[in-house]
C-alpha cells in the first residue's frame, strides 16, 4: 500500500517523540511491502519570497514534502482564528496528496487547528484518512491536561471550566478567570474585532482571543474525530479521554508505542558509583526545573554521576522557556562536577549510552503518552525513575522496572536519587526483572491490519 504520513515534523530537521514514532512506523512498514512518504508544515520568513512553497526532500530513502509557510505574509500564531489562512494551508497539503496518490493518509497531529480542516477536506474528497492521538495537546487547549496547572484533569472538554483554566494559565487570577469564563462568546468576538489594529492594546487582544481559540479548539475536535475513519490511541489515558469526549468506540484502535530500534551494545559494568541520565527534549513540560532543583539538593558528599543528553542544547530554534532551562542546566553543570552534558546520541550509539546508566530519569510534568525513551531504556535493561503521571505510570512497574515519584514533589525525587546514589544494588538487581519490550514491528502489524480494513471500506 501507498501510505502518506502527515506529521508535525521529521528528521533530520526535527526530532522528537512523535517524529521518532513516525520514522519507526515507516521503517517497520517497509519490510511488510508498504511504500511510505511524509508531509509536514514548516514556517519560514522571507519578505521577498512567496506565501507558500512545497519543498521535496528525502531522509533515509523516505520521500519528504515540506509545506513551507512564509511568516512574513501570514500570522501563523493566529491560524486558529484565521479561516482564510488555514484553508490556504489545506490547499497546499491537498496538492501533496494529489502528487502522492496514497491509499491511506495517516495524520499525526499534536494540536487540531489546520489539521482538523485537512481531515475534513480529505475525507470529503474521498481519501481514506486515519489519525493517531499522540499528546494531551490534542484535546487540552493549554496542552498539559493539568487543571489550573496543578491537578491532572479528567480530560472532559467543558467550555466554562476549560476557559477558566486557560485564562488562569495566562496569569489571570482564578476568581477573575471564573467570571470571565461565564461571559458570552459573542461579546468576546465583538471586542476582539474592535481591538484589531490597536497596537497599544495588543496584549489585551491576545487575552480576549483565549475564549475564542478555546471555542475553535472544541469545533476542531469534533471536526477531526468525525472525519477520520479510525482513531488510534497510544495508551490507556488517551483512550479514556477520547471516549469521554465522544469518539465512537468502534472507531478507536488501541495500539501502544513500540521500540524503534535497540542497536548493538556491550553490556556495561555496573560496579562503580551510581550513574543516572536524562535523555530527551529540554522543555518545561518535561520536568527539567524539578530535576535541576532535585540535583541541587543532593548532598556534596553523595557519590554519583548524572548525564544530560539532549539535542536541545544545540537547537538554534529553542523557545525562550527552553533557553532558560538550558541555561539552568549549564549553570548546574558548571558548579557540580558530578553532573555533565554529553552529545545527543545517534541511532548507532543510543543503546550503548542508555546501557551505561543505572537508571534513566523521566521527570515529565505533563501526561506523556509513551514515552519512547522508556522503551529504549528497557530494551537494554536499564530501569527508569519517572513521574507518577500518564504513560510513564502505565509503563514503569514499581520495584520491578523502576520507581515513581510525584512530579510536584522535589523532595521525593531528591530522596530517590540520594537513596540510589548511596546504594545502587536494588537498581542493578532490577535489570534482570525487566522483560521483553514491545517493538514498532508489532505496531506496524496492527497499523497494517487497520489500513487494510479502512481501504476495504470496513
Amino acid at each position: 500500500m501507498n501510505i502518506l504520513m502527515i506529521t508535525i515534523g521529521f528528521p533530520p530537521r526535527q526530532v522528537g517523540g512523535t517524529e521518532t514514532y513516525v520514522l519507526g512506523l515507516i521503517d517497520a512498514l517497509k519490510p511488510l511491502g508498504h511504500q511510505c512518504s511524509v508531509a509536514y508544515m514548516e514556517p519560514f520568513e522571507d519578505p521577498s519570497d512567496k506565501e507558500f512553497k512545497i519543498e521535496k526532500d528525502s531522509y533515509e530513502g523516505i520521500p519528504i514534502h515540506r509545506v513551507l509557510v512564509n511568516r512574513a505574509h501570514n500570522k501563523t500564531e493566529m491560524v486558529g482564528l484565521d479561516p482564510q489562512l488555514h484553508l490556504k494551508i489545506v490547499e497546499q497539503f491537498k496538492k501533496v496528496v494529489a502528487i502522492v496518490k496514497p491509499d491511506i493518509v495517516h495524520l499525526h497531529p499534536l494540536r487540531l487547528g489546520m489539521e482538523s480542516h485537512l481531515l475534513e477536506a480529505l475525507n470529503n474528497a474521498g481519501w481514506n484518512v486515519v489519525m493517531t492521538h499522540h499528546s494531551s495537546t490534542t484535546t487540552c487547549a493549554r496542552g498539559d491536561l493539568l487543571y489550573m496547572g496543578k491537578d491532572v484533569c479528567d480530560g472532559l472538554m467543558i467550555r466554562t471550566r476549560c476557559t477558566k483554566c486557560m485564562l488562569n494559565w495566562k496569569a489571570v487570577p482564578s476568581p477573575i478567570a471564573a467570571i470571565m469564563a461565564g461571559i458570552s462568546l459573542s461579546w468576546y468576538r465583538r471586542l476582539f474585532r474592535w481591538l484589531e489594529g490597536k497596537q497599544s492594546l495588543k496584549r489585551l487582544r491576545s487575552l480576549v482571543s483565549m475564549p475564542l481559540l478555546l471555542d475553535e479548539s472544541f469545533r476542531n475536535w469534533l471536526r477531526a474525530y468525525s472525519n477520520t475513519r479510525r482513531y488510534v490511541t497510544v495508551c490507556n489515558w488517551v483512550k479514556e479521554v477520547a471516549l469521554m469526549n465522544g469518539v465512537p468506540e468502534k472507531k478507536i484502535v488501541y495500539s501502544r508505542h513500540g521500540l524503534r530500534l535497540v542497536g548493538d551494545h556491550k553490556a556495561a559494568q555496573h560496579n562503580g558509583v551510581t550513574r543516572f541520565g536524562y535523555l530527551g527534549r529540554i522543555s518545561p513540560e518535561k520536568g527539567i526545573e524539578l530535576l535541576v532543583n532535585a540535583l541541587r539538593r543532593m548532598s556534596p558528599e553523595a557519590k554519583f554521576e548524572f548525564e544530560f543528553c539532549s539535542f536541545t542544547f544545540n537547537d538554534s530554534r529553542m523557545s525562550p522557556e527552553q533557553r532558560a532551562e538550558v541555561e539552568a542546566v549549564k549553570q548546574l553543570v558548571a558548579t557540580d562536577k558530578r553532573i555533565r552534558i554529553i552529545n545527543s546520541p545517534t541511532d548507532s550509539n543510543l543503546a550503548s549510552v542508555l546501557a551505561t546508566w543505572d537508571a534513566l530519569v523521566v521527570p515529565s510534568f505533563w501526561l506523556e503518552s509513551g514515552p519512547e525513551v522508556i522503551y529504549e531504556a528497557f530494551a537494554v535493561k536499564t530501569p527508569a525513575i519517572g513521574s507518577r503521571r500518564g504513560g510513564i505510570a502505565e509503563l514503569v512497574e514499581e520495584g520491578k522496572s523502576g520507581f515513581l515519584f510525584s512530579p510536584t514533589n522535589v523532595d521525593e525525587l531528591t530522596s530517590l536519587l540520594t537513596r540510589f546514589a548511596s546504594d545502587p544494588s536494588e537498581l542493578r538487581a532490577m535489570r534482570n526483572k525487566i522483560g521483553p519490550v514491545r517493538t514498532t514491528t508489532q505496531v506496524a502489524e496492527e497499523m497494517e491490519q487497520m489500513y487494510r480494513a479502512v481501504a476495504a471500506g470496513q
